[in-house]
């Protein structure tokens, strides 16, 4: 498993900030920089994640949007990349993203009138468990040697967000990538159910059903997964649906796990009755207790009793 979830995580994630309110969100929660207030959010669209190479090879950016500042000035460029866990090198990545960028932009002649490249920032969405410890600019990366070429050393640096880490925007309960971090930092099924009650209220009237299935994707196919491993998460249709569904999921879940260890417990409490009474078992004979049902394993515990082989309580 990936450390944030695997390939399923990465794809809800990058399907969330698919949506413009989610990346509006997320600029205006989470990326406190004086440069954002000049946006205007409104201009939100998505571009093409492919670029080619020099070598005709296919290079893909995890999600890319342009939104316009609110004078007259070239559009700005957000390059997401989302990571489940610490890339040493994430600088490095970043820089060849970038460069990429720049030469798509060229191609297409989206420049200033100047003839200017628009300004490109490339952020980092972190939703690992252990603390980000990459180096956060390139520079850091690069050997400095005494008198050496310090000034042809690139300075590219970009911008970390850590979804496990970062505290929810203050006077804003309706962000939605606040209440997404709240529900993957949760560690219980009352955070979880709270989240998701939160999560529902802030959708409420926005009239946006598909971000509101693309919330239900990411709590069916990943979030629930993880926190509770082994249980069947059953199809839902909507967030209305959810919190019942899992209400009922872990409770069921937990009855079979509870089976699960009454029968395991029977089967250890026979093994030492028999290993008790008639000495060591081979291999064979455990494997058939272990494979046993509950059934059957109390037959052979009322066996234990008046049998005088082994062979007459597990032969019965």
């Amino acid at each position: 498993m990936r450390e944030a979830g695997g390939e399923d995580h990465d794809a809800s994630y990058r399907l969330l900030f698919s949506h413009r309110r989610m990346m509006g969100d997320l600029l205006h929660g989470y990326i406190r920089e004086e440069w954002v207030a000049g946006l205007d959010l409104d201009t939100l669209e998505r571009c093409g994640e492919v670029e080619i190479g020099p070598g005709l090879e296919r290079r893909e950016e995890d999600l890319v949007w342009r939104v316009r500042w609110r004078d007259e000035r070239a559009p700005i460029y957000l390059l997401i990349e989302f990571q489940p866990a610490v890339d040493p090198y994430m600088a490095v990545r970043n820089m060849t993203y970038l460069g990429l960028r720049f030469e798509g932009l060229i191609r297409r002649r989206e420049l200033s009138s100047q003839g200017k490249l628009p300004a490109v920032v490339p952020v980092v969405l972190y939703n690992g468990r252990r603390e980000w410890t990459a180096a956060r600019e390139i520079s850091a990366l690069v050997e400095r040697v005494p008198d050496g070429p310090d000034r042809y050393v690139p300075r590219l640096r970009y911008l970390l967000v850590d979804g496990m880490r970062e505290p929810a925007p203050p006077g804003e309960p309706g962000n939605l990538v606040g209440l997404l971090f709240a529900l993957e930092q949760s560690r219980s099924l009352e955070e979880i159910d709270r989240g998701i009650a939160h999560l529902t209220a802030a959708l409420a009237g926005s009239g946006d059903s598909e971000l509101g299935r693309s919330f239900t994707l990411f709590l069916r196919r990943s979030l629930l997964p993880a926190r509770f491993p082994g249980a069947v998460i059953p199809a839902v249709a909507d967030l209305e649906e959810v919190r019942p569904m899992l209400r009922e999921t872990v409770r069921e879940w937990t009855q079979q796990w509870l089976e699960e260890g009454r029968q395991q417990g029977e089967a250890e409490l026979l093994t030492e009755q028999l290993e008790h009474k008639f000495g060591p078992l081979d291999e064979t004979q455990h494997a058939a207790i272990r494979q046993a049902d509950r059934e059957r394993l109390l037959a052979w515990g009322k066996c234990v009793l008046t049998a005088r082989s082994l062979d007459e309580v597990l032969g019965s």
